[in-house]
């Protein structure tokens, strides 16, 4: 019980140095994307665009001019938009009317043409999507995205609905379509709607363009694979029992995995998440001089690690970086010998464990690859005989 009491104290800690890892990365790191700004006058200046949240987004643009060391923050006010490159995702310089309040902001500009459509999210708590549908003759539409159900009856939901979507509707009359999947209220889907709409009863007004950005340059998740070898050097702990002194094995493992390991550009570039599928071989001898004999444990162990990591000196050819995270073991065909000779009978045939680890190390750049080094510092509570295994291992993983 003593030794299970420690590692969830242990598990806590790491858990609570995982997430003040995270929450430093969310406001500390920037995201930087190719792109450029452009000025009130129209002209462009290339650079470098922070790639952060919608709503911050929608608030200022962190920019790195070309050759600069430095971001400026530039408002609604100081430029007309900004873009990422590639045909990447389009803010634009917009101001509209929100619950009564007239609001300047940088605005997502989806689609152009006969009714153009932008998209505005708002920063903060309670965020909330904002859709403007605008025609050619300046008249503007407004989906909210907010909740319908304000009350017990659905008539007065229904009600609330068609008050909300009443505007839309109107300018997107001529439309079977458009009337009927208008409250999907996503951009995909809004843009969908409002192009065909604009290709079928809008063509007067010119090709409709729609700014579609680049998937790849603004990826929520970035993944990558590696295969992994290892070493655990530590030990095997049994329970006290009354008579003998505390049973303990000292052991050597080999491990090999494969694994994933994810970035999430807009919670920080130092920061990604790995998963871990893990297996090795125990396979334990001791010797009581007390009953003069040895004592048996082997069995087969596939492992599952889930942790992250946190990098320093991003753009270098070595990085060196701390990790952390929890791990889950399934101890498969047990083979013990004399362990009944402690009292401890027949175990089963499986069993499992759970526990931590923490560590440090450095990744080494090759071209597109990366080769990954570290030692952990690991401990595991085994369901069997109450029993837990400590200890160091040295690690190395090829990343592609």
């Amino acid at each position: 019980m003593k030794h299970l009491v420690q590692i969830h104290e242990h598990t806590r800690l790491t858990l609570a140095l995982v997430l003040l890892w995270m929450a430093a990365a969310i406001h500390a790191q920037v995201n930087p994307r190719p792109g450029y700004i452009i000025g009130l006058q129209g002209d462009t200046i290339q650079g470098t665009i922070d790639y952060r949240s919608d709503g911050r987004n929608c608030k200022e643009c962190m920019f790195q001019p070309a050759g600069s060391s430095t971001y400026k923050a530039y408002t609604p006010q100081e430029i007309s938009g900004y873009r990422f490159a590639d045909n990447g995702i389009y803010y634009v310089t917009r101001t509209f009317m929100i619950d009564g309040v007239s609001q300047t902001f940088f605005a997502e500009f989806l689609l152009q043409g006969g009714i153009s459509l932008y998209h505005y999210k708002s920063d903060g708590q309670g965020a909330m999507d904002y859709y403007f549908l605008v025609d050619q003759n300046g008249e503007v539409a407004l989906l909210k995205g907010e909740e319908f159900v304000t009350s017990y009856w659905a008539q007065d939901n229904r009600q609330n609905k068609r008050e909300l979507l009443k505007d839309a509707a109107h300018m997107l009359s001529k439309s079977q379509e458009a009337q009927t999947r208008r409250d999907k209220l996503t951009s995909a889907n809004l843009t969908r709607i409002v192009k065909r709409y604009d290709e079928q009863y809008c063509a007067d007004s010119g090709d409709c363009v729609q700014f579609q950005y680049s998937e790849k340059a603004t990826a929520l998740a970035v993944t990558r694979f590696f295969i992994q070898a290892g070493v655990f050097f530590g030990q095997f702990h049994l329970r006290e029992l009354s008579g003998y002194r505390p049973m303990k094995f000292s052991t050597t493992v080999p491990k090999l995995g494969v694994g994933l390991d994810m970035k999430v550009p807009r919670m920080g570039k130092n920061l990604s998440f790995q998963a871990d599928l893990l297996i090795s071989k125990w396979d334990m001898t001791d010797h009581l001089f007390t009953q003069q004999q040895e004592y048996h444990l082997e069995y087969i162990c596939p492992q599952l690690d889930l942790g992250a990591t946190y990098s320093f000196l991003q753009d270098k050819a070595v990085s060196p970086f701390v990790r952390a995270g929890a791990t889950a073991e399934l101890l498969a065909s047990i083979k013990e010998e004399n362990m009944a000779t402690f009292q401890f009978g027949s175990m089963d045939e499986t069993s499992s464990g759970y526990g931590f680890f923490v560590g440090a190390g450095a990744d080494f750049k090759l071209d597109q690859f990366i080769v990954r080094a570290w030692a952990n510092y690991e401990q595991t509570h085994v369901g069997i005989v109450g029993g837990h295994t400590n200890g160091f291992s040295i690690n190395a993983a090829f990343i592609f």
